[in-house]
């Protein structure tokens, strides 16, 4: 009886659905997201700003001692 039981049982069980219902809600903040990549994105800026005015500095003052150079060889002529 009890093995008869038994298998009514685990036929019952095997025809159940089990529905669950999960909350994926993780409650992330964008707003921390946004302001941390927009600060990274505005060192970037800086450093590329820096990059550029130093090659700027320096083409410029290769011209102008080309400038001299070319200059002086005018006078001398």
């Amino acid at each position: 009886l009890n093995e008869e039981e038994l298998g009514q049982l685990q036929t019952q069980a095997s025809d159940m659905s089990v529905v669950l219902s999960m909350d994926n809600n993780r409650g992330l903040d964008f707003s921390d997201i946004i302001a941390e990549v927009r600060a990274r994105y505005e060192e970037i800026a800086q450093s590329s700003k820096a990059e550029v005015e130093m090659l700027y500095q320096t083409k410029y003052q290769e011209l102008q001692a080309s400038a001299r150079l070319h200059g002086d060889s005018m006078k001398e002529t």
